[in-house]
């Protein structure tokens, strides 16, 4: 979403959902011949939890003067917004015997950023 609230000021926003990858987890294990095995569930039987963040922008242009040589703004903005702890993947660990499922994640906060932009 884009609007523009004068000629100089505008905003923007965008919103990103994305249901959760199918991965194939590992559900146990069995001893064949003196040996352990992992044992897995079906192909991409599961889903790892759905993704959504909310971006917000705000762009301050400078005077807008037809021949000048270049055009600048300046944009403050911050990314997850809504500071979700977004899976990123899934993986896992052997642990003691058991295996354990993690989850990573990127960016688990609000990341706010000050942008200077000029074209020419």
């Amino acid at each position: 979403m884009n609007y523009k609230l004068t000629r100089r000021f505008s905003f923007s926003g965008n919103f990103i959902y994305r249901t959760g990858r199918p991965v194939t987890f590992p559900v146990g294990n069995y001893e064949f011949g003196g040996n352990e095995f992992v044992l897995y569930s079906d192909r991409n039987q599961f889903r790892i939890p759905d993704y959504y963040r909310l971006d917000l922008g705000f762009n301050i242009e400078g005077n807008h003067k037809i021949k000048k040589f270049a055009h600048s703004f300046w944009t403050i903005s911050v990314y997850n917004v809504l500071g979700r702890n977004n899976p990123y993947s899934v993986f896992f660990v052997s642990q003691d015997g058991d295996i354990k499922a993690l989850q990573s994640s990127i960016f688990a906060i609000p990341i706010p950023s000050i942008t200077y932009n000029f074209k020419f």
